[in-house]
């Protein structure tokens, strides 16, 4: 972020140095803000250009697509699990859209993993996972043993 300070009542130096540096550089945001001070009032302006926007943000805020203690199930899962976790989270992904709800709130990605483990997957062993309760038993327990069939086969 750049600070330009481009008082009222002052000759053109202060508003060519701005103008120079916004002719020179992509933007991706300006801000400014009338500081009212009598005889000394400025415009105050802000610059950003567009690689600092998201440096800025990340000092602000942690990365949302990497919480903090986030699994690599890539690593942890066998390829052969893994395979099978990544195809239960493209049909999770489908069901939520349909549903227009958050993915999580179908399955989490530990339960996903879960399932993707199961040896012999039937209602049984599915209804064993924890945090699959009965609701989730009536909505989802036949689709994601057929989606565990397709991957299987």
């Amino acid at each position: 972020m750049v600070f330009f300070r481009v008082p009222a009542m002052a000759s053109g130096s202060h508003a060519d140095e701005l103008n120079a540096f916004l002719a020179s550089h992509p933007l991706a945001t300006v801000d400014r803000q009338w500081v009212e001070d009598g005889v000394n009032s400025f415009w105050a302006v802000c610059c950003t250009v567009p690689g600092e926007v998201k440096a800025a943000a990340d000092a602000v805020q942690p990365s949302r697509t990497a919480p903090r203690n986030a699994i690599d199930y890539q690593q942890v899962l066998s390829p052969g699990h893994f395979s099978r976790f990544a195809g239960l989270r493209a049909w999770r992904k489908q069901v939520a859209k349909a549903e227009n709800v958050q993915a999580y709130a179908i399955f989490t990605n530990e339960q996903l993993a879960d399932i993707a483990q199961l040896e012999s997957p039937d209602r049984v062993a599915l209804s064993a996972v924890d945090g699959v309760g009965e609701k989730r038993m009536e909505r989802y327990a036949n689709a994601v043993l057929a989606v565990l069939g397709e991957l299987d086969a």
